[in-house]
């Protein structure tokens, strides 16, 4: 072998033994990050074998939240009926959530905020499905912000962007799909069974979150927040506020808009305004036009490949979206092939063609309604704050 080479295989070596002693993460540990850190540490390393291994952490990562996301689907599918695949879905997010960020506050007011995350997931869907446009804009809202104050207390962790997509996703699939009376026993079961086991999983996992490493860091002297802290600092004033409220208001909108309009798919509505309200004030404006155009571009995917996929394909279409989603770590493409699951399902209840329609004139309507609304409100926020100085 050539010098050089010799030298280039050497250094490469010495590298990969630096990796491995401490610089890249262990197997396991790199299993836990999310897509952008992997990628990011991937792009760190330098030499090819860590960069292998990285890539190999990312697909294996995909492959298991898939395999563990059919399975665990599957499972309320048998136990409690295929009404009950939806919720699961939620309740498999928040599980995933749970492992590493709590609710701000003590265990046992985790666990608390947890069961009011639940309890309200549970009734506004029963008490909204049958209830008329401005009811539930009235019921949703309530609900809403309630789930914000007291679950999302610290929005840098981004849970409220987890439970404003579980909120949107189990109050939508009600909507379009009213549980009967006959379905309504499962479903108070389903939700409780998703309740304890997303509390067993944080209480395993309890000393990971960013509240107990803090305490563990302070000693003795840290003082938890608590729920009644979160409530009493509710003001038009508290930026945190002013996010619940556009989360909440926005959400709610979203599907106020669908009602009024007639759309066919509900949940699509409120499953926009979920992504687009975050909690910078100009998270709106930086996502719109990435999620109006790549859901047409999961569209036209989805009327391309989908056909011409061969049967053995199409019967496993899900999984593989799954995985890319799984391996996607950039919001645009995220729902590029989010847009191809939801026309996977879609196609079977409005054909090709109406599938692509309402998917498109969802995310169109949604964006829209959500773009103006947060707009004004966030001028309306200014004016506020300008008066309140000028005083």
């Amino acid at each position: 072998m050539p010098q050089g080479r010799q030298d280039a295989c050497a250094k490469q070596d010495t590298t990969h033994q630096g990796h491995r002693e401490g610089e890249l993460p262990t197997f396991y540990a790199m299993l836990q990050l999310s897509v952008r850190d992997l990628k990011a540490l991937r792009a760190s390393v330098a030499c090819r074998r860590c960069h292998a291994l990285v890539n190999l952490a990312l697909v294996v990562r995909a492959a298991l939240i898939v395999a563990c996301s059919v399975a665990f689907i599957s499972t309320f599918g048998a136990l409690f009926g295929p009404q009950s695949s939806i919720p699961a879905v939620g309740i498999f997010v928040f599980i995933l959530c749970v492992r590493f960020v709590g609710f701000n506050y003590a265990p046992e007011q985790n666990l608390a905020a947890m069961a009011v995350l639940f309890a309200v997931l549970t009734a506004v869907p029963l008490l909204g499905q049958h209830a008329g446009p401005f009811a539930r804009l009235v019921l949703n809202g309530l609900g809403l912000m309630l789930v914000m104050v007291v679950a999302v207390d610290d929005p840098r962790f981004g849970n409220g962007g987890t439970y404003g997509f579980g909120y949107a996703l189990m109050v939508g699939a009600a909507y379009d799909a009213p549980v009967e009376p006959a379905q309504v026993p499962a479903r108070l079961a389903t939700m409780a069974l998703g309740f304890a086991l997303c509390a067993g999983v944080y209480w395993r996992c309890r000393n990971r979150t960013a509240e107990a490493q803090e305490a563990c860091a302070a000693g003795a002297e840290f003082r938890y927040r608590t729920i009644g802290t979160a409530l009493r600092e509710v003001s038009l004033r508290n930026e945190k506020t002013r996010y619940h409220i556009r989360a909440a208001l926005g959400i709610s909108l979203a599907f106020f808009a669908g009602d009024v309009l007639g759309v066919k798919r509900l949940m699509w509505m409120g499953l926009v305004g979920s992504s687009l309200l975050t909690p910078h004030g100009t998270g709106v404006r930086d996502r719109i036009w990435w999620r109006v155009g790549f859901s047409a571009v999961g569209v036209g995917l989805f009327c391309v490949v989908y056909p011409a996929a061969p049967p053995l394909i199409q019967a496993v279409f899900g999984m593989v979206i799954g995985m890319c989603c799984g391996l996607s770590g950039k919001y645009h493409w995220t729902q590029a092939f989010n847009t191809m699951g939801a026309m996977l399902l879609g196609q079977t209840m409005f054909g090709m063609g109406g599938a692509a329609f309402w998917r498109i004139a969802d995310s169109v309507i949604a964006g829209a309604v959500v773009a103006v609304f947060s707009f004004a409100f966030n001028r309306g926020m200014n004016r506020l704050a300008i008066d309140a100085d000028a005083a």
